[in-house]
């Protein structure tokens, strides 16, 4: 059964338009905070190690995203089982049609990045994004630094969910 959804606007698209510019917007996110980020913490990450740095950062800002993204799709479909197919379309984007072992080992990094977001609202958001920022070699300790980190990703959260609540199922 395929469902549409009336956008703000009173614009209805299928499902898999709604997955796919929901999937779009989260493609920017991780540039989109990497740049804003990086204004804090330049000046700590060595010339030779920016570049690797940069990469690492995008690479795993990616899978939160992704992560992210997945959480608020599951929940708003936990509340409202018409947003089932839309979960779906999305998952089509992140995974191959077929089961590989690629799949697989994205699969348990999402699980486990859903996992490490979920430890966001009970650990210390200092503490998350310390620790979140430190994987990546860095050990960030400027306050301001490490809340701008935790602003920017929550934003992005509440920008999905928004736009969720503003998207309705037709059938």
């Amino acid at each position: 059964m395929s469902i549409s959804f009336a956008i703000r606007d009173g614009t209805v698209l299928p499902a898999h338009e709604v997955a796919l510019g929901i999937y779009l917007l989260m493609l920017n996110e991780p540039q989109q905070i990497f740049d804003r980020m990086w204004k804090f913490i330049e000046p700590n990450i060595p010339t030779d190690r920016r570049a690797q740095f940069e990469a690492n950062f995008l690479e795993r800002m990616q899978l939160y995203s992704e992560a992210a993204t997945l959480r608020v799709l599951i929940k708003t479909k936990d509340n409202d089982k018409r947003y089932e197919p839309l979960l779906l379309e999305f998952e089509n984007y992140l995974f191959p049609r077929e089961p590989t072992d690629e799949a697989q080992k994205k699969l348990d990094a999402l699980r486990f990045a859903m996992a490490d977001i979920q430890t966001h609202s009970t650990n210390p958001q200092l503490a998350w994004a310390h620790d979140w920022l430190l994987q990546l070699g860095h050990d960030e300790t400027n306050p301001a630094a490490l809340m701008a980190f935790i602003q920017m990703f929550a934003a992005e959260t509440q920008r999905l969910r928004k736009l969720l609540k503003e998207t309705i199922p037709m059938n």
